[in-house]
């Protein structure tokens, strides 16, 4: 894998957690077990073809608007679900034609403005889940499409997202603890390291640093199993110094106290969210030669060091 490769993976994964350590065990089980009931499966998720996604997607039917979108998020995630370490030839296959499915639906001259339209139909009318349905498969998409030969697809996607929906994401932030800020936090993880951070300094200097719900942020956690808001933050924020190609995420360490935030309270995180979190301030901003010595001492004073103290006495670190 190369370096770009590399910092990608450690920015984000769409892949939001939505079960627990034991579900995944549960699930390796029967992956292990049953291989053949999981292809059943994921053969009934798959779309066959783009005209598939079209239909479930393209209609102003609130209820069936969610069920399309459901679907399509379903499709996407065995797109972008790592490999079994035992992958069959079949599974295989599978994979890479749901891509193609995904692909051929992007070529279509309609396929982005039928996701504006759901965007659009989600926040005039409140659609229940459907303003984060929307945002969050959009996120996947921009996974899907992060490769040479179709980044074209993600580069117009972004270029929808920028355009169209900044205020719309902003609004989302103003219920810090619902499904459609989660979700567009995600989408906005996704745009920064997308294509090696191609789009990330455009969506830095874009981007409304100043909306006040945003200091909310860093102290919302999970409620039960999932991914909490405040990891999403922690996601999203440190994507910018992880994108390979972003040359201005320093400025961000130099912009008050956006990333000193991000380490009130980190005593209480969880064993993983506190390696996630460490290991990124670690790699991204303390062994980064991008970034000046003196903005680093300047990050780590008294303050910050004896919360990381704090987070050290409840967990080995």
């Amino acid at each position: 894998m190369s370096p770009p490769e590399q910092k990608r993976k450690r920015a984000s994964s769409s892949e939001d957690s939505a079960g627990s350590d034991d579900g995944g065990k549960r699930d390796a089980h029967i992956s292990a077990s049953r291989p053949e009931v999981v292809r059943e499966d994921d053969a009934r998720i798959s779309y066959k073809s783009s005209e598939e996604i079209i239909k479930s997607i393209r209609t102003t039917n609130p209820d069936l608007l969610v069920q399309g979108f459901t679907h399509f998020r379903e499709h996407l995630r065995l797109c972008t679900r790592k490999p079994r370490r035992q992958e069959t030839a079949e599974e295989r296959a599978l994979r890479e034609s749901n891509k193609r499915v995904v692909f051929e639906w992007a070529e279509q001259p309609e396929s982005f403005a039928d996701l504006s339209s759901a965007w659009h139909l989600a926040t005039t009318n409140t659609v229940a889940r459907l303003d984060g349905l929307v945002p969050v498969t959009m996120a996947s998409l921009l996974e899907v499409f992060d490769t040479p030969s179709t980044s074209r697809h993600g580069n117009k996607l972004i270029g929808v997202v920028m355009e169209g929906f900044m205020k719309t994401i902003y609004r989302a932030f103003s219920t810090p603890r619902s499904f459609a800020c989660a979700a567009v936090l995600q989408l906005l993880t996704q745009m920064v390291v997308f294509a090696n951070g191609e789009h990330a300094d455009e969506i830095r200097m874009a981007f409304d640093w100043t909306i006040k719900t945003l200091g909310q942020l860093p102290f919302i956690r999970a409620q039960g199993t999932g991914t909490g808001i405040r990891m999403l933050w922690i996601r999203f924020v440190m994507s910018f110094f992880a994108a390979e190609r972003c040359t201005g995420a320093k400025e961000l360490l130099r912009s008050g106290n956006l990333i000193h935030d991000l380490f009130k309270g980190v005593e209480q995180d969880s064993y993983p969210e506190l390696s996630e979190f460490l290991h990124k301030i670690y790699t991204d901003i303390v062994t980064s030669d991008e970034i000046r010595r003196s903005d680093k001492i300047s990050l780590f004073g008294t303050r910050v060091v004896e919360m990381i103290m704090r987070a050290a006495d409840n967990h080995e670190v």
